[in-house]
């Protein structure tokens, strides 16, 4: 069996496992209670330990922490939601394989990869910010936008300017946020601020991605039982995009790829909302321009 098969099998055996997975169930409640026990006592210790602690209140309190730290959470929270379901749609939708789906989104990380480039750059000959992280949230929002148009059939000109906008503008304003924490902390805080900074941000992709896929699935059974009753969702569910077209009847499968393609346009517009939250967000930010100086260097009082 060829690698990229075996690599789709994996993934595939993962995907119903999770799928699998009984949320009632009194070993994932334990965890889930643990887990919210622990961040609750990491808490309460920093909150005990004030400027002693890991990392020191008046870092967390900062307003441009706070607004780099959401900002991070709702743009990267879209852009996880793409890149994680437009594959999804080409494999389903499309019929494509694993990897074929794969090399079809190397426009979105190749633009992203461009953008940020372009982001960083501009931002440090011009020493203001703001006016990419602006840019960047507006084609990120555009983009997911266009994403909720896709359809059945080799929709090229959707699918194109829709990984060129959510790509180009999630690269233009991705690492912009560090570099505003960098200009308000000082240097022996910015690495501290860099840690909150980006563990919000995967935080909130990881929940971004959890309520996209929750809409997904919910719509996804709601309109089988509506449309096709004679299907059984949980079937479709645990299939995954490997192995649907092996569990439908051919008769039924292309009324199955459109309501799956609704269902995905469903969770698209969770990116659409973030991308639109972190448009108002980059509003926030103070509009000043950027100081480039070597703060350690200024730090150092000269010696006598």
């Amino acid at each position: 069996m060829p690698k990229h098969k075996k690599h789709a099998k994996k993934i595939s055996t993962l995907y119903q496992s999770l799928a699998n997975i009984d949320y009632i169930d009194g070993r994932t409640i334990a965890c889930l209670v643990i887990g919210i026990a622990l961040s609750l006592s990491f808490m309460l210790v920093e909150w005990w330990k004030g400027d002693y602690a890991t990392v020191p209140p008046k870092v967390i309190k900062d307003r441009v922490v706070i607004l780099s730290s959401v900002f991070t959470a709702t743009l990267d929270g879209a852009y996880f939601v793409v890149t994680y379901q437009v594959p999804i749609w080409f494999q389903v939708i499309e019929d494509l394989s694993a990897s074929n789906s794969g090399y079809h989104i190397i426009l979105l990380l190749a633009c992203c990869v461009m953008g940020a480039m372009a982001g960083t750059t501009l931002t440090g000959k011009l020493r203001y910010y703001h006016p990419f992280m602006i840019l960047g949230a507006v084609l990120l929002t555009v983009g997911s936008g266009v994403l909720t148009r896709l359809h059945p059939g080799y929709d090229l000109p959707t699918w194109v300017t829709s990984e060129i906008l959510c790509g180009a503008g999630t690269g233009l304003a991705t690492a912009l946020p560090l570099l505003a924490v960098q200009d308000v902390l000082p240097p022996s805080e910015v690495s501290m601020g860099y840690a909150v900074v980006l563990s919000v941000g995967y935080l909130g992709s990881s929940i971004a991605l959890a309520i996209s896929q929750a809409i997904f699935v919910s719509q996804l059974k709601l309109d089988l039982d509506q449309k096709l009753p004679q299907i059984d969702p949980d079937i479709i569910v645990h299939a995954g995009a490997t192995d649907l077209r092996s569990v439908i009847p051919p008769d039924l499968y292309q009324e199955t790829v459109e309501i799956y393609n609704i269902a995905l346009n469903k969770g698209w517009y969770v990116s659409v909302a973030l991308a639109g939250i972190s448009v108002l967000l980059a509003l926030c930010f103070p509009w000043k321009k950027m100081d480039m100086k070597d703060k350690k260097r200024d730090d150092v009082e000269p010696s006598e």
